[in-house]
């Protein structure tokens, strides 16, 4: 993984230097205009995602967003897709593959 963004720095250099990020910033516009990274995962309160995403898109970079009004949806269904994405790439594998694993036996 490239860039990892945080509102504190102390915080986004020890979880950057964790999960192997290569470099860390609080400013995430950093991350926005780096050329190497056409890709983010937006993780925030629901409030401030929309102009994030709004803003990363004008950077052409990638991101997804679950809620559709016209699909309903919920703050509990965004952020826990977000979380499930986070979780599977951190781990490599599929959460429905290890559910089967386990009802298998």
């Amino acid at each position: 993984m490239k860039g990892l963004s945080a509102a504190s720095g102390l915080s986004c250099e020890s979880v950057a230097k964790k999960y192997g990020f290569e470099y860390c910033t609080s400013d995430y516009h950093k991350i926005l205009s780096d050329p190497e990274i056409n890709c983010v995962s937006i993780v925030t309160r629901n409030s401030l995602h929309a102009s994030l995403v709004i803003e990363a898109l004008k950077n052409k970079k990638k991101d997804h967003w679950v809620y559709d009004e016209s699909e309903g949806g919920s703050r509990i269904i965004t952020e826990c897709c977000h979380f499930i994405d986070f979780m599977q790439f951190i781990i490599g594998s599929s959460p429905m593959g290890n559910v089967h694993r386990l009802i298998k036996g």
